[in-house]
């Protein structure tokens, strides 16, 4: 797999997707305003072989729903790296990883509507069951049994 290291802020994504997003905001879901824009440091994010232009910008969207994820608890997006990150179709799956190791890292499932990434959960344990076939789980990286 080829990794590619995205030192970029929220203003860049935001500007790739045409809105803002608004600091504090517990949602993946881009909203417009005039609020400032948090800096966020260097996400890394895994590209699939043959990336394109395309998968890096939906690297970035994907990044920024997880990093503004109300499920990432009190853990703050500046603290989180993106990683892993993998499609299909609709559906993606990667890996929140804190950096100072205060919990284990998180597989992550997002899914995709228009244009817009949503997180729909995130954990260790169960991640995507009820949500996508083991099929899909298991080629987007999410790991576990469902129970």
């Amino acid at each position: 797999m080829k990794r590619m290291a995205i030192g970029t802020t929220l203003a860049v994504m935001a500007a790739a997707v045409g809105t803002a997003l608004v600091p504090g905001m517990a949602s993946a879901t881009p909203h417009t305003s005039n609020a400032p824009i948090a800096r966020v440091a260097h996400v890394s994010a895994t590209g699939v072989p043959g990336s394109s232009a395309r998968s890096v910008s939906t690297n970035k969207a994907i990044t920024a729903a997880v990093l503004h994820s109300r499920l990432l608890g009190d853990v703050p997006a500046s603290d989180v790296t993106v990683s892993a990150i993998r499609l299909h179709g609709s559906w993606a799956g990667a890996v929140a990883t804190p950096r100072d190791g205060r919990t284990d890292p998180a597989q992550v499932l997002l899914h995709r509507v228009g244009s817009a990434w949503t997180v729909t959960s995130l954990g260790s344990y169960e991640v995507g069951c009820g949500a996508v076939s083991s099929t899909v789980r298991h080629q987007l990286g999410l790991h576990g049994e469902c129970g």
